[in-house]
């Protein structure tokens, strides 16, 4: 399975640079084909925000509170760390839907873990 948060960004990009690889190899316009090359095909596709939407039982809840400290160092926009948060993120909305953990109060949670105004 391929992750990633909202289907129409990360994976059309992608797929766009293995186009354009293609495209610098000298593959013809009407040759270019990037389905093999694909690292997760479309029917393995996930998307974080309905995961974590689908274990806290809360529509438009698309991110998890993480206790307080969890994202400590943490770099927004860094591909890598992002990548770790999410990560986090499903994980501790799993231990909260089968009642492990209790989430966080919203004194003992982590501010990058809480949703950004837009």
């Amino acid at each position: 399975q391929g992750w990633c948060r909202g289907m129409s960004f990360d994976v059309p990009i992608l797929v766009d640079l293995i186009r354009d690889i293609q495209r610098l190899n000298g593959v013809s316009e009407n040759e270019l084909d990037t389905f093999k090359l694909e690292p997760c095909k479309f029917w393995n596709q996930r998307d974080i925000r309905t995961r974590i939407e689908a274990l806290l039982l809360v529509r438009d809840m698309t991110t998890c509170p993480l206790p307080k400290g969890t994202l400590d160092g943490f770099v927004a926009h860094d591909s890598i760390h992002d990548c770790a948060k999410d990560i986090l993120m499903m994980k501790y909305a799993l231990r909260y839907a089968m009642g492990l953990e209790d989430a966080p109060s919203e004194e003992e949670c982590d501010p990058l873990s809480l949703p950004t105004k837009r």
